[in-house]
């Protein structure tokens, strides 16, 4: 780099080029002119070529000088043709790429400590501690260059100048309902026999709901009528129902029950099927909490919970950042989680097989449901708090696990074949302590 002052006085043009120049604790942006110029050393005829010289506006680098006192030490008996200076500006940088002109050709060592004296292409190179004139408080500046003429590259650069004028984001306080929520989530979450089990998210103590049953009678009907037309349809979300059942993931509620302590949290649940295009002849059942009676529903009076799950954006990012990429799922991943019993008559729905002759059978679901607004909070809060209790072991998979999942999403990238191995492994296996089944590598 060349001061632009002195490419003026030297009457030299170049052409404009972008330059990154970073300073310790600063940074400036600036589009200096580039040349080529000849350079020689004092006294010398033969000169050298620099190129892509970059000529910066205020150059600073600290004066230098060399007394007499320093040369007494150096040249004692006039060897070298060193000549002393005082408070001498340098206004011309040699970088790496011209390391040439400045690598000794020979050099000499005036004590142990002392300062060395070295002859390179440019003439005589004096370097090194001078202990006895030694100035301690003497600046020590430290200068990181970067070259780059792609305009992609520079745009982002600009870009992020304008959003780092040296404000730092602050992470945002939890409102009151997450910290219910967080509170409610540590109190509830335990682990029953390798699975873990936890609450739903109440938006307040005291809940007492309407009456949904005939609700969702109504709704049950819909879903029958659709069944009695499509028997293909039937056949699917019987036999969903009945892998619900068979997986312990609902239970058939008795009669006697209805009047249990607590029956203002009695909820029942509408319940439908949704389908893939993408996976013919595969439904899946969702619970509709969202189904109001009145002005109430279930996901009315339940909160979301904090979003600690990481943004799907920065999950993607990351995704194929590096040669070997790993996607997978959790295995349905929500039915995994208990909730407490007495959350679970809060996720009553009705079902009698498609025999619209009799009345409806009462079941409720043990697990928590895909629909209810606290389910992916929830989920994340105990995927998370088994993944950490392995931190100490193996912080890479678990970094997977907090980092790399969105939901029941994995989706990762490695360097090697074998690193992916390993890892997908081990985040397998982290999963399976806590009851998930990681799948579809």
């Amino acid at each position: 780099m060349i001061d632009e002052v002195l490419l003026k006085d030297l009457g030299l043009n170049g052409e404009r080029s972008q330059l990154a120049v970073k300073w310790f604790k600063n940074m400036t942006t600036q589009e200096p002119t580039k040349i080529n110029l000849h350079i020689s050393g004092h006294d010398k005829n033969k000169k050298y070529e620099l190129k892509n010289v970059h000529a910066v506006d205020g150059l600073d680098l600290p004066m230098q000088t060399l007394n007499q006192d320093y040369l007494q030490v150096i040249n004692p008996q006039s060897r070298f043709p060193v000549e002393a200076y005082t408070n001498a500006v340098p206004r011309i940088l040699i970088g790496l790429d011209h390391k040439y002109l400045v690598v000794p050709s020979s050099t000499w060592e005036t004590s142990n400590r002392g300062p060395n004296v070295a002859v390179t292409r440019l003439g005589w190179d004096v370097s090194g501690t001078f202990h006895k004139h030694q100035h301690t408080s003497a600046p020590k500046p430290c200068l990181f260059a970067a070259t780059d003429t792609d305009e992609v590259h520079k745009m982002v650069s600009e870009y992020f100048e304008l959003e780092n004028l040296g404000v730092k984001p602050t992470p945002p306080a939890p409102s009151d309902d997450d910290i219910r929520a967080q509170s409610i989530l540590n109190e509830t979450t335990v682990e029953l026999l390798g699975r873990y089990q936890t609450g739903l998210i109440w938006k307040r103590d005291n809940v007492n709901l309407p009456s949904s049953y005939k609700m969702a009678l109504n709704r049950l009907k819909t879903v029958e009528r659709k069944m009695e037309r499509d028997k293909q349809f039937a056949q699917e979300y019987k036999g969903m129902i009945n892998d619900y059942i068979s997986k312990g993931y609902a239970r058939r509620v008795e009669r006697e029950e209805d009047t249990a302590v607590g029956s203002g949290k009695i909820w029942y649940l509408p319940h439908f099927a949704v389908t893939n295009p993408n996976k013919p002849g595969k439904i899946r059942l969702v619970f509709d909490a969202a189904a109001k009676v009145g002005n109430v529903s279930l996901n009315s009076e339940l909160l979301k919970g904090p979003q600690h799950y990481r943004p799907l954006l920065s999950v993607l990012f990351h995704f194929r950042e590096v040669a070997v990429a790993v996607t997978g799922d959790i295995k349905e991943m929500f039915h995994q989680i208990y909730v407490q019993p007495q959350d679970r008559r809060s996720q009553r729905f009705l079902w009698r097989d498609g025999d619209r002759q009799r009345e409806a059978d009462v079941y409720e679901m043990q697990v928590m449901t895909f629909g209810a607004a606290c389910s992916p909070s929830a989920a994340h809060h105990v995927i998370t708090l088994n993944a950490m209790r392995h931190q100490q072991v193996d912080p890479r998979a678990v970094k997977a696990i907090t980092d790399y999942h969105y939901v029941d999403d994995y989706v990762d990238s490695f360097v090697t074949e074998d690193e992916a191995i390993s890892v997908s492994a081990r985040v397998r296996d982290i999963h399976k302590s806590g009851g998930f089944e990681l799948r579809r590598f």
